[in-house]
């Protein structure tokens, strides 16, 4: 429930590490379950490293990207999370950056939703944020 959500912050850091030990598609839709609930901006650092992972992990899995949805889900809540505070990449130029790649790796997996946040985003910046 989205009232639960607001005391996962330090399971966080075990999910972090279950994620990076056995990326899996199970790992990624719990993980995706959890954090579409109520998407929180205190949660972003978590959804780029999981995605990292993932993309590592499965860096042409057309079935895992965009047949299972994983790609689409991880763009709805970046976007859900940037339109809940839209500097939220401009205090975290690391994260900034790992967006950045993150997107770009997912526009060239076809994933359309990639392609958009990262006009949305491009579009932020040049209009001076």
């Amino acid at each position: 429930l989205p009232k639960g959500i607001e005391r996962v912050a330090p399971f966080l850091p075990v999910l972090a590490d279950l994620v990076a030990r056995g990326p899996s598609l199970f790992g990624a839709i719990v993980t995706l379950n959890l954090l579409e609930v109520a998407p929180n901006t205190a949660h972003l650092r978590f959804l780029v490293a999981a995605t990292a992972t993932w993309l590592e992990a499965f860096p042409n899995a057309d079935a895992f990207w965009v047949d299972y949805g994983i790609g689409r889900r991880v763009c709805a809540l970046m976007k859900n999370l940037r339109d809940q505070d839209p500097t939220i990449l401009d205090s975290d130029e690391t994260v900034q950056n790992r967006v950045g790649r993150l997107l770009t790796a997912m526009i060239s997996l076809g994933i359309p939703d990639a392609a958009r946040l990262e006009e949305a985003l491009a579009t932020r910046t040049q209009s001076g944020r």
